[in-house]
């Protein structure tokens, strides 16, 4: 299914692609194909109020579409205007600007850029989230099979909401929160001698792998912006700091003695006398109880 490039058409094949998946009974939008000035101004109840940065992303698209409405969550179909690399930026942007318009919980927009569109999600306390981009073609099966109503809790808004988050969110989102200092570290960490450099820049490998990955469709999630790297360099710092603990000497180095001999739990001398203390008692009343027995009463006797 290709569409034309001014997206007028964009309605019909979101509103296609959610009646498939089970998510609604109607072909009919709530309106369609208005224009920005239209969205910001009209449909919606809320003052507004934009900044001339905000009015300037008027730019990026050129009409919106309501599709639906779902337990307080509200479908669009947005038609981008942007080139290929600024694609997800502008979505992310657009509907950050958005969400605060509409009177819903949660906003779950349908972007289209030339033939390919994305889904991004906003409320219930979770800022912008993006999904893959996926082929606008008469075959979408990994979409709509992600979409599946079958795969989605109905029971109230923010379950509804967040399964679909989950089941469609970029695994970056999920992936940042779980991995610990040890998650990072080489497999063969303990065999190899990396210095902290070394390790340094592993670790920071590991967590742009995302961004390699994206490239220019890249999008950080707001919240996670410059913390979880601040995060990993302080569990590395007391990981090294355990590490010096438990090896005072990790480099091998000759270390001298201090001479002080105040700390010394036994003293040599009584050592010396426990060892030879017993050196003149037959070793079989060790080995015999009742031979034992009977020395101990003859000691306690011999002592009186």
């Amino acid at each position: 299914m290709l569409l034309e490039h001014n997206g007028e058409d964009f309605y019909k094949c979101a509103m296609e692609l959610f009646s498939n998946a089970g998510h609604i009974s109607t072909f009919e939008p709530e309106f369609f194909n208005h224009s920005p000035e239209q969205f910001i101004y009209f449909d919606n109840k809320s003052e507004i109020s934009l900044s001339q940065n905000q009015r300037e992303m008027f730019k990026l698209f050129n009409n919106v579409s309501r599709l639906f409405s779902v337990n307080d969550c509200v479908f669009f179909s947005i038609n981008l205007l942007t080139a290929q690399r600024y694609r997800s930026q502008a979505a992310h942007d657009l509907h950050t600007m958005m969400h605060p318009l509409i009177e819903a919980d949660g906003t779950i927009c349908l972007f289209k850029c030339n033939n390919e569109m994305i889904l991004s999600f906003i409320g219930y306390g979770n800022r912008c989230v993006l999904s893959d981009w996926y082929p606008i073609t008469d075959d979408y099966r990994t979409l709509l099979s992600k979409l599946d109503i079958a795969n989605i809790s109905i029971q109230s808004g923010v379950e509804y909401f967040a399964d679909m988050v989950y089941i469609l969110a970029r695994s970056y989102y999920f992936a940042g929160c779980k991995l610990t200092i040890h998650d990072l570290l080489p497999v063969d960490f303990i065999y190899k001698e990396l210095d902290r450099e070394e390790l340094n820049q592993i670790i920071k490998d590991t967590l742009s792998a995302p961004e390699y990955e994206y490239g220019d469709d890249y999008v950080e999630y707001e919240e996670s912006i410059g913390t979880y790297q601040a995060d990993i360099g302080v569990e590395f710092d007391l990981m090294f700091l355990e590490t010096d603990i438990e090896d005072d000497n990790p480099f091998g180095e000759e270390i001298e003695d201090s001479g002080d001999e105040s700390d010394d739990f036994f003293n040599s001398d009584e050592l010396e006398q426990d060892i030879y203390e017993f050196d003149d008692v037959d070793q079989e009343i060790f080995q015999d109880p009742t031979l034992m027995i009977k020395w101990l009463k003859k000691q306690e006797g011999s002592d009186l």
